[in-house]
Parts: C-alpha cells; sequence; structure tokens
C-alpha cells in the first residue's frame, strides 16, 4: 500500500515541479519583455530630450538612460556643451528634473565644486557616486 502512494507522490512532485519551473520561466520572459520595452522608450525620450534641449550654441549629449523603477521614470546622464560652459547632470527625462549637476569652465576645465578637477574624471566618479546614494 505504501508503494502506490510514494509512487503517487512522486508524481504529484514532479507535475507540481513543472508547473513552477513554467511559470518562473513565464515570469523572466515577461519581465525581460517589460524590461525592454520600458528601455526602449527611455531611448526614444532620451532623443527627444536632445533635441529640445540643443539649439544653436549648446549641444546636449545623453550618454547613457536606464530605466528606474523605484521612480517609474527614465534617469539619463547628460553632458552638455555650451560657448563657455560644460555641464555634466543626472536627469529625471520624464519630469525634466535635474537630480545632479556639475558645470565646468571651457577657459580652464574647472569645475564647481571641485577647482582643478578635469570634467571626465569628474563625471565618472560623481556619476558612481550618486547612482550608489540612490
Amino acid at each position: 500500500m505504501t508503494r502506490p502512494i510514494a509512487v503517487l507522490l512522486f508524481i504529484m512532485g514532479f507535475v507540481v515541479g513543472i508547473g513552477a519551473a513554467g511559470g518562473y520561466q513565464y515570469w523572466r520572459e515577461r519581465s525581460g519583455r517589460i524590461a525592454f520595452a520600458h528601455n526602449a522608450d527611455c531611448l526614444r525620450i532620451a532623443k527627444q530630450y536632445e533635441n529640445d534641449i540643443s539649439d544653436r550654441t549648446t549641444s546636449a549629449t545623453v550618454n547613457e538612460v536606464s530605466y528606474d523603477t523605484a521612480r517609474n521614470s527614465c534617469l539619463g546622464k547628460v553632458t552638455t556643451f555650451g560657448p563657455s560652459f560644460w555641464s555634466f547632470e543626472v536627469v529625471d527625462l520624464l519630469s525634466r528634473r535635474i537630480l545632479w549637476l556639475n558645470t565646468c569652465s571651457a577657459d580652464t576645465g574647472d569645475c564647481t565644486g571641485a577647482p582643478g578637477t578635469r570634467l571626465k574624471t569628474l563625471q565618472d566618479y560623481e556619476y558612481r557616486k550618486f547612482l550608489t546614494q540612490h
């Protein structure tokens, strides 16, 4: 009598395991599709942001874009070049709110808050610092 029960329990466990694995696979594929759609939307929004900010004398470039699930928004790492300045920003691209900003003189390369620090080094350091804090 115990042998048929053991076989039945084994089959039930096997069926439940296959069902759980299938459900997990479905969930991962769905999550991947959603993430891809969000990132594609963020790229489109970033291009629009670049076009809106840039003009005859100022050029904006969105260097990195990512979807932030906590904010339910797109974040962009933006570099703006003007006639006498560079600026490095982290921007919420949907609300257009600047979350972090640093400007640098085009003449000397000195940046606000960090005299003598060149733009590229400051960008990398401050962006990593910003991401670890938020």
